[in-house]
Parts: structure tokens; sequence; C-alpha cells
């Protein structure tokens, strides 16, 4: 019975990857961050080996297929989780601190994605919605993980 909680949180963490997939080809652009949303709430939650690394495997997936590069992932992935090992050793827990890491998170990627491809900045409408939808994601996922 301990291969079904694995093959649990891998089924999960493809179906939110799934998701992000789907947002992006609807909308034309990243919309949802689902898999991101997951990796936050395990981190400050559970922080368990498996489900981390499945859904780093995922995000770095997610970035190769929207910008043909998975080593930019890493670039924010890195930092945040260092960040939030910190804030989980030296602040009191609070539940704004998965949704400031988010906007972090979300943030760093806009800067980098700027940076490296030279794509324009998304409009501001879009990058509030975006910012609104992940944090809405965020939270649910907070409820379910």
């Amino acid at each position: 019975m301990n291969y079904i909680k694995p093959l649990l949180y891998i089924l999960s963490i493809a179906a939110l990857f799934l998701i992000d997939l789907g947002s992006m080809l609807f909308f034309q652009q990243p919309f949802f961050q689902s898999v991101l949303c997951f990796y936050i709430v395990r981190l400050f939650n559970k922080p368990t080996l498996l489900p981390l690394l499945i859904a780093i495997f995922f995000i770095h997936l997610e970035w190769f297929i929207m910008y043909d590069s998975m080593s930019l992932a890493t670039l924010f992935i890195l930092p945040v989780t260092a960040l939030v090992f910190y804030l989980k050793r030296v602040l009191v827990p609070r539940m704004i601190y998965p949704t400031l890491v988010l906007i972090l998170c979300l943030a760093l990627q806009t800067w980098f994605i700027h940076l490296t491809t030279g794509q324009p900045f998304a409009y501001n409408a879009y990058t509030i919605s975006a910012f609104f939808a992940n944090i809405m994601v965020l939270l649910s996922n907070s409820l379910i993980w």
C-alpha cells in the first residue's frame, strides 16, 4: 500500500500540469501556474521530497514547453525554496506568506521572461488578473493539500 500515495501525487500534479497547459493554449499566454502553487503550498505545509521533486520536474517541463528552456525555471525555484525555508525558520506561520511568495515568483517569472527572451511585459490588466487567478489557485490548493 506504500505506492498509493506517490501515485496520487504524480496523478494530481500531472492533472495540474494539464490545467496549466490548457490555460496556456486558451489564453495564448501562461495564465494559471497551478503546479507552482502546489509547490509553494507543499513547501509551507509538509515539505516531503517526492511531491516537491515531481512538482519541480513539471515546472521545468512547463517552462520547456512555453519558453524552450528548462534552466530558466531553476533561476527562480532555488531562491524561492531557500526563502521559504528561511521564512519557516524565522517567522511565525501565517496564511499570507504563501501568497506573498507566489506574487514574488510571478514577478520573478515575468522579469526573467522579459530579460532572457526579450518579450515585452504583459499588459497591466492581464498581469493583475493572472496574479489574482493564481492567488485563488494557491488558496484552493492550500485547502486541498
